[in-house]
């Protein structure tokens, strides 16, 4: 099947093909190729998500794409984010099919991911046949493609949680210390007892939130983030 890539560079008001035999695509000056709207018949939520990878804010059509976004957020291999990143068109059944994927995502070894958002329980028929459209024209140019589903809810709602803590505290130097302290190769260590470090001023606990943000801490988001959550340290991760 003959898929035709389109792509929206910065400064150019609308999308164009792209051959991949011309070179490298200029993955770094890539923009949406649409603005998502809301109409009363349309099932997207247009928002607009902050992203730390970025520094900016990013279009999604979705609260389902805001959760891919913060999940890849806190990934510190992931560089760079681009929504509605491209259009695919195909050749159809009396007329040409068309597909723009929901995100793509490029590590620090330029490899690229090409991204679809979709509830497990809305991925139909059609949708089937453009992620196989959408999957072999990635392979085919050496890009991985991922559907995102979803995350389980008690996941979810730590990301959610732990998305306002993000960005490092002014005061994160003068407490990190101690807290590394006591969580370094404890293997009990446990997500009150860091908590029960602050001295009343919240200064530690919102240190702690962060680092769990960025991974130096690291609990299993599959479980509650309660007082009995189990915590490492990890090392060499940025804080």
């Amino acid at each position: 099947m003959s898929v035709l890539w389109h792509f929206r560079r910065r400064g150019t008001a609308k999308a164009l093909p792209w051959n991949f035999d011309d070179g490298d695509l200029p993955v770094g000056e890539l923009v949406s190729v649409r603005t998502p709207k809301s109409s009363a018949v349309s099932r997207h939520i247009p928002a607009s998500a902050w992203s730390h990878t970025t520094g900016s804010h990013l279009s999604v059509e979705s609260g389902l794409e805001h959760d891919l976004v913060r999940l890849l957020d806190r990934d510190h291999s992931v560089k760079l984010l681009v929504t509605q990143p491209a259009k695919l068109t195909w050749p159809g059944e009396g007329q040409e099919r068309s597909h723009v994927p929901d995100l793509l995502s490029c590590d620090k070894r330029g490899q690229i991911t090409i991204w679809d958002v979709r509830p497990t329980e809305r991925q139909c028929e059609r949708f089937a046949d453009a992620v196989e459209v959408t999957s072999q024209a990635c392979d085919a140019v050496g890009w991985q493609y991922r559907v995102f589903g979803g995350t389980g809810q008690i996941e979810r709602l730590n990301l959610l949680w732990l998305h306002r803590f993000r960005r490092p505290p002014e005061w994160l130097t003068e407490v990190r210390r101690d807290i590394e302290c006591h969580v370094r190769g404890n293997d009990k260590a446990m997500l009150g007892d860091l908590l029960d470090l602050d001295t009343g001023d919240g200064r530690t606990v919102a240190a702690v939130w962060h680092l769990m943000w960025t991974g130096t801490i690291w609990a299993d988001m599959t479980s509650k983030l309660d007082h009995t959550a189990s915590c490492q340290w990890i090392y060499g991760v940025p804080s």
